[in-house]
């Protein structure tokens, strides 16, 4: 789990955009010979349905499940030192990378 596509669906964008660019990503991934880990929406980030239907869920994994053979079983990077917040934050900025100093959960870096 060396090099990875980390991809970060953009809540703000039509469920169609979104599985669009998930689909793309995923063939970029699978042309480059990486793995790719979705970095979802907290569950907690909801959706009002309006006045007569129900909230749902911003998570693009309420409604995609990436294969293994696509995740290859990697976790998603920098758990300990990243949140999907900063993630969200380098995605919209012009710098080259978010990462400094990154560990996972496992304390590896």
């Amino acid at each position: 789990c060396d090099e990875i596509v980390l991809f970060v669906p953009d809540v703000n964008l039509s469920i169609e955009r979104q599985l669009n660019n998930y689909i793309t990503a995923a063939m970029l991934a699978t042309f480059m010979n990486k793995a790719m880990v979705v970095l979802d929406a907290p569950q907690e980030l909801m959706c009002s349905g309006g006045e007569y239907e129900k909230d749902y869920p911003l998570a693009f994994s309420s409604i995609v499940k990436s294969p293994t053979w696509l995740t290859r079983m990697c976790p998603i990077p920098c758990q300990a030192t990243h949140k999907y917040s900063d993630w969200v934050d380098f995605r919209q900025s012009d710098t080259e990378s978010p990462v400094t100093l990154c560990a996972n959960d496992n304390a590896s870096n």
